[in-house]
């Protein structure tokens, strides 16, 4: 705990099972501190900020449809992906593709 009073890290991971203290009392015991509760806030409010806002207008389906992708990567590069749905609506679908495509 003093180690992380005097250099203030901006997160802290701790284990639930410590010989002295549990993770749980440590994490009250640093929230109950103003400047963590301001070093969280901060960062929190800044993720909310920047996060990608999720558009979920339409319904969708958890449906598993075999896919085979064609494009150019980041590398202008001829590429094919074989791979599978999570989901659809009726306009869009979601995969999984372990490519960087390139953007129109």
């Amino acid at each position: 705990m003093a180690l992380a009073l005097e250099h203030k890290p901006d997160a802290i991971l701790l284990d639930l099972r410590m010989p002295k203290y549990s993770g749980f009392e440590l994490c009250q015991t640093f929230t109950s501190f103003s400047s963590a509760q301001m070093i969280l806030r901060g960062q929190l409010a800044d993720f909310l900020k920047t996060r990608r806002k999720e558009r979920r207008s339409e319904v969708r389906v958890r449906l598993r449809v075999p896919l085979r992708i064609t494009g150019t990567d980041d590398n202008r590069e001829a590429f094919e992906v074989h791979t599978t749905t999570e989901n659809v609506s009726r306009s869009a679908f979601l995969c999984a593709c372990a490519v960087a495509m390139l953007g129109d």
